[in-house]
């Protein structure tokens, strides 16, 4: 009879709330607990765990844990955040809505054979959160600059023009000074 000690994956057990004693095998990373039909794991019955409550995924010695609600994730009674994620070792509980989960690790199972990926680190998913605000703020800059630019190019053209209108119209030297320049351009251009 296979027990959930010597299974050959790790395993998520439902300790306390509507479905207690179901066990689920954690065999593939990331994972997403939720009461959802398409979540590999959670409890269906817990109307307090949301469709999609926790990411799971494999972590140094456990599995990482962050919410993907706002909804509160526990892990050894410590808060999972959407960016800071907890880590559940073997013998930890994970409690998401009423329903609390015991994490047993497998010596041939993946925490204990995977690497983590980079990818679900911390400071990956801070970016990954980050980057549509980062990439409409950026946007937004850019707009602004390429209305800005125009306008400030306009008015310092009128500016530049009208100084040079006025020094022409009043300074006797610049005028002959325009007019040779004028003359010259028009000699080297073939007019």
């Amino acid at each position: 009879m296979n027990t959930i000690a010597n299974l050959p994956h790790d395993v998520l057990t439902i300790t306390k709330g509507p479905e207690d004693g179901v066990a689920t095998p954690l065999t593939d990373s990331p994972l997403v607990l939720g009461r959802d039909p398409a979540c590999p794991v959670g409890p269906r019955l817990d109307i307090t765990v949301q469709p999609c409550h926790a990411r799971l995924s494999i972590g140094r010695g456990g599995y990482r844990v962050r919410r993907l609600t706002s909804a509160t994730v526990l892990v050894g009674g410590k808060r999972a955040g959407r960016i800071l994620s907890r880590t559940l070792r073997s013998g930890q509980v994970l409690k998401a809505g009423y329903s609390e989960l015991l994490l047993t690790c497998s010596p041939t199972g993946q925490a204990a054979t995977r690497r983590p990926q980079w990818a679900e680190s911390d400071a990956a998913w801070a970016v990954r959160l980050a980057a549509p605000a980062m990439t409409r703020g950026l946007r937004w800059m850019l707009v602004q600059l390429w209305a800005l630019v125009p306008s400030v190019a306009r008015h310092w053209l009128l500016l530049i023009i009208g100084i040079g209108i006025l020094l022409a119209i009043y300074v006797p030297d610049v005028r002959a000074l325009l007019a040779k320049s004028w003359d010259e351009f028009r000699a080297g251009v073939g007019f």
